[in-house]
């Protein structure tokens, strides 16, 4: 499967190699928020805020998640100061650059969507009595991602406004939610009946 190297057919082996995963992980969290203290006493200038930024973002591309959660908290936890404010640092989110701030806040939404995609994927290879749950827990997570973006649209001067209410869109139909689904399209067209998502929301 998915960055699991060696495909491991369903059954017991599955399960151990799923619960192994998850101690490696409970080993790993207390690590990464370690190194992210350690960081943060060396944030001195806006360069360690984006480097800080980057480094989390690479934890979010390989998986790991609580790690990932940890890293745009932090960020989002830092007091805005004159010479070293979150606000002003510019990163790039989908070829778009966007402040800081932002970008940790789109991110958090963002990573509860992640997670319920790769979620869906475990599901796919477990065994038949881990499906249901593995799914239940797929959607939990893409539902906080639509309640995360929802959140997003709502905020006046968020700079991914836009694509915010756009994933609420997306997230609800891939929870299964049309109905909801349905009602974030007829809000994207009264926010935004000009942007860039409009068409594809008729």
């Amino acid at each position: 499967g998915p960055g699991y190297g060696v495909w491991t057919p369903p059954g017991p082996a599955r399960e151990r190699g799923t619960r192994r995963r998850r101690t490696v992980l409970a080993y790993l969290v207390p690590i990464v928020l370690s190194l992210l203290v350690g960081l943060s006493l060396r944030v001195t200038n806006p360069e360690d805020m984006e480097g800080l930024f980057h480094r989390t973002q690479k934890l979010l591309a390989s998986g790991d998640f609580a790690g990932a959660r940890a890293g745009y908290e932090w960020l989002l936890a830092m007091p805005e100061q004159r010479l070293l404010s979150p606000s002003r640092v510019l990163v790039q989110i989908d070829e778009e650059q966007v402040n800081l701030r932002d970008a940790a806040q789109y991110q958090l939404a963002n990573l509860e969507r992640r997670q319920g995609k790769q979620l869906r994927e475990e599901k796919e290879l477990a065994a038949p009595a881990e499906q249901d749950s593995l799914e239940a827990l797929a959607v939990a997570h893409i539902r906080a991602a639509a309640a995360g973006f929802t959140g997003l649209r709502r905020e006046e001067g968020f700079s991914l406004r836009e694509r915010a209410a756009h994933l609420v869109i997306d997230s609800y139909y891939e929870a299964g939610d049309f109905a909801a689904a349905a009602a974030a399209c007829e809000t994207l067209l009264v926010q935004f009946p000009d942007g860039e998502y409009a068409a594809k929301a008729l």
